[in-house]
This record gives structure tokens, C-alpha cells and sequence, in this order.
């Protein structure tokens, strides 16, 4: 056996427990968002998770088009001290970078050193020089194809794997998503709780089954059963199944 094949084996050992090790972070990362009960909470838990990955400072920006918000700061989370942040509080420095990232139309994590074209690569570290820190990651987040805002996650250390941006990219929409269904929180105890029906076709979407296997156990039709999951998901203010399972879950709506 030659050294390279002796040597193959235990190389990609190690890159099935990096990839293992980043999905065990994924689920427990999901899990720790879900249960924060509060906005700060959330982007607290995803600076922990941020800095699990290397990046020392965060700061999150949210989009908002709006021409009768225009005076609210875009920032929903920076950890600089106060001090720190003087020449950071400029609501037209950040709304510009907004504007940018809003017409690359592009939805994936990049480093600002990624970006080809030159004269839109040097405008985005001008608008970061302010962080002090070499490598800043963009992570946009966008929902129903409608960018809603980005979190830049900024280190001196250089860039990550694939796997671990993919990774931050998922739990940064899981954050904003959380943030969305905790601020429509008022609105969706206005509509009450769910009927005794609505909640029993979550339970069973709750244990993986699909509209056709809840019907069956329901005696009713695949289509009815998928009609009640419908009627919660807007009830909890949701926009998918798993969300609703989610918020259900937390409501204690249905049983776990």
C-alpha cells in the first residue's frame, strides 16, 4: 500500500466528522433560535453562533423600502461597544450598502474580496472599512425572493469552508424568520387558538405525515387535511409547515 492510499482513508474521516460535526451545530443552532423568545434573544444566540465559526463582530441590517421609515436606523443588532460605534451610526452608510446588495440580486454568502467587479468591490470596503477587520462575510437573507435584509459577520482571520457558510447562510434566515414570527406574535394571538382539528392535522404533520397518511387516520380527505394545515399555518403566522409544527410546539397548541 502505497503512503497517498494509506493516507486516504483517514482524510476523509476527518472530513465526514468536520461535515457531521457542523450538522450536529446546524440542529442545535435551529433548535437555540427557535426557543429564543425574544429579538434581542435570537441575535444574541446567532452572534454565539457567529463567533462559534470565527467571526468576532456582527451586525445586522434589515431592508426596509419604506420611504416613511427612512428616518429608523437599519440596525437591528451591532455588538460594538457604544463607543466603538461613532462612525458606524450612519443610517445613509448602511441604506447604501442595502441598495447594492439589493440590486446584485444574488441570495448566496460572499466575501467582499469575491466580488469581480472592481469598482463595486472597493465601494462595499469602503462602506466596511469602519469595522476594522480584514475579511468581512455578507450573508443576505431574501424571503419569497424579496431580500429582506443581510448580516455581516466580520473576523481577521480568513474565509471559512463551503460547508460552514452554507451552513451560517441557513441559520441566518432561521434568525430572521424567527425575529419576523416573534415581532407578528400580537397579531397571531388575535386569531386565537387553533380548533381541535387544525391542531390534530399539525400533530400528525408534527410526526411526518403527509396530507394523504393524516386523512387516512383522520377519516377525512387528503385535501381537508392539507385545508386545516393551511388554516393554522396562517393562524400562527407562518408561511410553511415546518413553522407551523414549530410555533405550535412552542405555543404548546399541540402536544410534542
Amino acid at each position: 500500500m502505497t503512503e497517498y492510499e494509506s493516507e486516504t482513508p483517514r482524510a476523509a474521516s476527518l472530513e465526514e466528522r468536520a461535515v457531521n460535526d457542523i450538522d450536529e451545530t446546524i440542529v442545535q443552532s435551529v433548535e437555540s433560535l427557535a426557543r429564543a423568545s425574544s429579538p434581542p434573544a435570537v441575535w444574541s444566540v446567532m452572534k454565539a453562533i457567529a463567533a462559534a465559526f470565527g467571526f468576532e463582530r456582527m451586525i445586522v441590517l434589515e431592508d426596509c423600502q419604506d420611504p416613511t421609515l427612512s428616518a429608523l436606523s437599519p440596525v437591528l443588532y451591532d455588538d460594538a461597544p457604544s463607543h466603538d460605534r461613532q462612525d458606524l451610526d450612519h443610517n445613509a452608510q448602511w441604506r447604501s450598502m442595502l441598495s447594492q446588495l439589493r440590486a446584485c440580486a444574488t441570495s448566496k454568502p460572499f466575501f467582499v474580496g469575491e466580488i469581480s467587479q472592481a469598482e463595486q468591490r472597493r465601494a462595499f470596503e469602503a462602506l466596511l472599512a469602519p469595522l476594522g477587520a480584514s475579511n468581512t462575510l455578507l450573508v443576505p437573507v431574501a424571503r419569497l425572493l424579496e431580500f429582506k435584509g443581510v448580516i455581516l459577520l466580520a473576523s481577521k482571520t480568513p474565509g471559512i469552508s463551503p460547508i460552514a457558510r452554507s451552513a451560517l447562510h441557513v441559520l441566518a434566515h432561521c434568525a430572521f424568520d424567527r425575529v419576523h414570527a416573534l415581532e407578528h406574535e400580537p397579531k397571531r394571538r388575535e386569531f386565537g387558538i387553533l380548533s381541535p382539528r387544525e391542531a390534530e392535522c399539525l400533530h400528525w404533520a408534527a410526526a411526518g405525515k403527509t396530507d394523504n397518511e393524516i386523512g387516512a387516520i383522520l377519516s377525512i380527505s387528503p385535501r381537508t387535511a392539507r385545508f386545516h394545515i393551511e388554516n393554522a399555518k396562517k393562524k400562527l403566522g407562518v408561511s410553511t409547515r415546518i413553522q407551523a409544527v414549530t410555533e405550535a410546539l412552542r405555543l404548546k397548541a399541540i402536544a410534542a
